[in-house]
């Protein structure tokens, strides 16, 4: 009949130097008794059975004996192994999510058989209030090491580096593909105007839906597809076709442009669609009449491509969203092949965001045409295209999923509900979180809102109100660029950056050190170093900043120049090289081009261009991918990017 909530488990680790809140369920009115090391407290059971049990904080220590007795029932719980120490929640999306895998490489430190981790179960139920836990906790062990999270383990063991002798406990609570809203609590998406409207929406659809038992509920992938097939219940004619846009002799003159490969989010169609895309391509005489292979890269998701206005393959049909970014070889035959002038053609159809919004997305050096009987050339097929949107949708899909309920991770406040709600009594040193990828996907003007209200919602059931928030900040993705205005993944960073400022710690910045074509950077070890030094920090460690430079206003100089102003929170500032990459500049007409820049001070950075005579803003990594980026402090914490115009303040 004893139960007990949350994360109790043998080799458990307990927050040091905190209350340790002991609940759970006995048989009612009994008296429940409460062991731990020296320390020892009692209760009664209420009328229901529920009793709550507070010990007083203790030092760290371990291994410690935890027992819970019924003593009128002759029932006693006893868990061994148990440390006082560190314990961190870690949250978000499949970056935090990612495991060690097989681990092989990594050989085990004495120090790591301290680090123990308690993993949540991913599940997606309707469970409001849940508060059990089934799960234990894993020591660092040969046989566990590939279960535990990446990102914690690398966190904890930096951090061990300064704190050798205290256990850290990872609480690893993270679901790939989830979107903010489904992390944030019913009682708070209530209360936000962002979320009102919609959550009440929501409620209602559930409260006429048929209740599906757990057996029932269907997998995430069909529940998608079938919420597709209902929203576009007919396939879309092909009316690009019906335009001719597929032949040799169109007219695409009034055709804006892109530079391929990328995503066609970065032209400001930050939704899902149909879109058009044509190049014309100069071919040697030598190449006329020969079979030719055609390599575009990855594609999201469909397409049918043309070849002098023939079609010469396709890829997926109807509402297909497996195609995840899958590379494309078609071959041509040699009599469509011309010599001079020839049009390819390509239709890309994308009706439900996984990885990005739709178009060609290389990478480069798989983007070219090659022939036969000329083995050692190929004609590149990135730099500028033409492009047409045919059909512009809604992101109603990515809307709808927050609407499909149970076996949907993507319904609101369902993460939090399976995920968040059984830690009700944890005390913990800090939160990492690590999320937003799948908030680039749509509306991304809400997520700062969301942000805050998600920090506040986590500290006040927690009981911690000044519990300390160590958000990561999105990771470069695609191809790098030197600036994109409207780049959702920068969106995204920037109000990372104001939420984290909010709060009073900076995000972890990882914009510099992501991978182009994988959207799970390999190198997590980065990510728990940049981690620990924050948190470190934040533990009162002056060796460590809380963050890589921020900036906070410009100042405009008579001679056209701008210095920027930082705050480096007890460092300085450097530059990994000669000069500041990914760093633009623009006058009043809005256009900007590459500036130069020079340190002038450990807290200022002059800028400026010789194309632009009167500046009226600067950008700093505001693309999707900053590869380059190379403005750190001393420590190595690289600087967040920003952008200064458009009224944006960040005073703190």
């Amino acid at each position: 009949m004893l139960k007990i909530e949350g994360c109790i488990g043998n080799h458990a680790v307990l927050q040091h130097s905190q209350n340790v809140l002991i609940s759970g369920n006995a048989v009612p009115n009994h008296h429940i008794r409460c062991e731990l090391g020296e320390i020892a407290m009692s209760t009664q059971s209420s009328n229901n059975g529920a009793f709550k049990i507070t010990l007083p904080p203790m030092a760290p220590a371990g291994p410690l004996t935890l027992q819970i007795s019924d003593i009128d029932a002759s029932d006693c719980l006893t868990y061994c192994d148990i440390y006082m120490g560190n314990v961190y929640l870690l949250s978000g999306q499949s970056n935090m999510a990612l495991t060690l895998g097989d681990a092989n490489n990594i050989k085990l430190k004495k120090s790591d058989y301290l680090i123990r981790q308690f993993e949540i179960e991913k599940q997606a139920l309707l469970r409001p209030n849940q508060t059990e836990c089934e799960e234990c906790w894993q020591k660092t062990k040969e046989n566990t090491l590939k279960k535990f999270s990446a990102v914690g383990f690398y966190f904890a063991r930096e951090l061990q580096k300064e704190l050798p002798d205290i256990a850290i406990g990872l609480i690893n609570a993270s679901y790939g593909g989830t979107n903010i809203e489904a992390w944030i609590s019913r009682e708070s998406l209530l209360k936000s105007p962002i979320t009102q409207s919609e959550v009440k929406s929501y409620e209602l659809e559930m409260s006429e839906a048929t209740p599906l038992s757990s057996k029932n509920i269907p997998a995430r992938e069909i529940a998608e597809q079938r919420m597709l097939e209902k929203l576009f219940p007919k396939p879309f004619p092909n009316f690009g076709i019906k335009k001719s846009w597929h032949e040799i002799d169109f007219d695409d003159q009034n055709w804006n442009q892109m530079v391929l490969p990328d995503s066609w989010a970065l032209a400001g169609y930050n939704c899902p669609g149909i879109f058009w895309f044509r190049r014309e391509i100069e071919l040697p005489a030598s190449w006329a009449n020969q079979p030719l292979e055609l390599h575009l890269g990855a594609i999201d998701h469909q397409d049918i491509t043309y070849w002098n206005g023939s079609e010469i393959g396709h890829t997926g049909e109807g509402l297909d969203i497996s195609l995840i970014n899958e590379l494309r070889y078609y071959s041509i035959p040699p009599e469509l092949v011309n010599s001079g002038k020839n049009q390819l053609a390509i239709r890309v159809s994308s009706f439900f965001p996984v990885f990005t919004h739709g178009g060609l997305i290389g990478p480069e050096d798989e983007m070219y045409l090659s022939c036969e009987n000329d083995p050692e050339r190929k004609i590149s097929l990135t730099e500028i295209w033409k492009y047409q949107p045919e059909r512009l949708l809604s992101s109603e899909a990515l809307e709808r999923c927050r609407h499909l309920g149970p076996g949907e991770a993507h319904s609101y406040h369902i993460m939090f509900d399976n995920m968040i709600s059984p830690l009700k009594n944890c005390q913990l040193a800090a939160i990492l979180f690590y999320q937003g990828e799948a908030n680039t996907l749509g509306e991304t003007n809400t997520y700062e809102g969301l942000l805050k209200l998600l920090i506040e919602d986590w500290r006040s059931y927690l009981s911690q109100p000044d519990l300390p928030f160590l958000n990561v900040q999105l990771p470069g993705l695609h191809v790098p660029r030197l600036y994109s205005e409207h780049s959702p993944w920068a969106k995204i960073r920037e109000a990372q950056l104001r939420a984290g400022l909010f709060i009073g710690i900076p995000p972890v910045v990882l914009a510099e050190s992501g991978a182009a074509y994988d959207l799970h950077p390999p190198d997590k070890i980065v990510v728990g170093k940049r981690l620990a030094m924050t948190a470190l920090a934040i533990q009162g460690n002056t060796d460590f900043p809380i963050s890589g430079p921020v900036y906070r206003y410009m100042e405009k100089l008579p001679d056209g120049k701008i210095h920027l102003h930082f705050e480096l929170y007890g460092s300085k500032m450097m530059v990994h090289g000669e000069c500041v990459k990914h760093l633009v500049i623009a006058g009043a007409d809005g256009v900007f081009h590459e500036a130069k820049s020079r340190l002038e001070s450990s807290e200022t950075l002059l800028v400026w261009s010789d194309a632009v005579a009167h500046p009226e803003a600067v950008c700093y990594a505001w693309c999707e991918n900053p590869a380059n980026a190379n403005l750190y402090n001393q420590e190595g914490q690289p600087a967040s990017p920003f952008k200064t115009n458009k009224g944006v303040n960040y005073e703190h």
